[in-house]
């Protein structure tokens, strides 16, 4: 019932009272007062109480209304940083991508323009086409990491699985990097059983996943700290790979960056830049898919 409403009705019920009093003669001019008075005041009152609730009821509708706006202005204010978060992420992705890809091009476009001299010694010529074959492969890794990435956060990686020795996948991973520990002055000291562990893996994939702890670990490193890996089978079913270095320690922000691709953290002891930080992420995931 509408205020409009409720007024209308009180004219009415007052001007019927007055006609069926005036018409009855029952009461003197003072009782048909006092009648049209009561009549009045419980009409009023009814109106008041009504007023009141309308009151009550404009005011639960303001503060649903401000609360909603509150938590409409908080979604907003999220939505923006997140925004905000991913256009940052993006801009250091470019920044992080272009420095890696731009490292080994140039070192590959060095080559090429002292070979393309043609002065060069037959065995300086050989070195520095070996120089453009690893800077190659190693651009082709960054690529391919990228590209796993994506693939993972798509949903279309496909591990290649074959039976494969654990084992034997830990070894030849510490070969790769034996030549970084050498000229970073680090020893890594390995510790597992001499049985195999054979399982459905994507060799490829997890020996280069390890490649990529054991480097970090090893840039972590100062010149004369050691690094330690041990393996171990956890049930029938679980091997754990742990690797161990005395780098310096992180906070939990940077801690929680290890896991994020391109995260801008600092992992060698005097800080580096243009690590695109996509080795451990893109391990973990790929040990998850396993």
């Amino acid at each position: 019932m509408t205020m409009v409403a409720v007024v209308a009705m009180s004219a009415v019920t007052i001007a019927i009272l007055t006609a069926a009093a005036a018409l009855a003669g029952a009461f003197q001019g003072h009782s048909r007062g006092f009648l049209l008075a009561g009549g009045s005041f419980v009409i009023l009152s009814g109106f008041i109480a009504y007023v009141g609730l309308q009151r009550e009821t404009l005011e639960d509708n303001r503060r649903r209304i401000l609360d909603e706006l509150e938590s409409r202005s908080e979604e907003l204010s999220r939505a923006n940083q997140a925004l905000q978060d991913a256009l940052s992420s993006q801009e250091t992705f470019l920044n992080c991508v272009s420095h890696e890809l731009k490292t080994p091009l140039t070192c590959m476009m060095g080559y090429a323009d002292l070979l393309a001299t043609g002065r060069l010694q037959p065995e300086a010529a050989l070195g520095h086409a070996k120089g453009i074959v690893e800077e190659g492969r190693s651009l082709g890794e960054i690529i391919d990491r990228i590209l796993d990435i994506t693939r993972i956060q798509g949903g279309t990686l496909r591990l290649d699985r074959t039976s494969g020795d654990l084992l034997e996948v830990v070894r030849k991973a510490l070969e790769r990097v034996q030549s970084d520990a050498d000229r970073a002055g680090v020893s890594v000291h390995a510790e597992f059983p001499a049985e195999p562990f054979r399982s459905p893996i994507d060799v490829s994939r997890i020996e280069e996943g390890l490649v990529g702890m054991f480097q970090r670990a090893i840039k972590r490193s100062a010149s004369g700290d050691k690094v330690y890996v041990h393996l171990r089978a956890l049930g029938e079913e679980w091997v754990e790979v742990s690797v161990e270095d005395r780098g310096p320690r992180m906070d939990a922000a940077e801690r929680q960056a290890l896991w994020q691709p391109f995260a801008e953290v600092d992992i060698a002891p005097q800080g580096r830049v243009g690590d695109l930080g996509l080795e451990l992420p893109l391990f973990r995931r790929v040990a998850m898919a396993h």
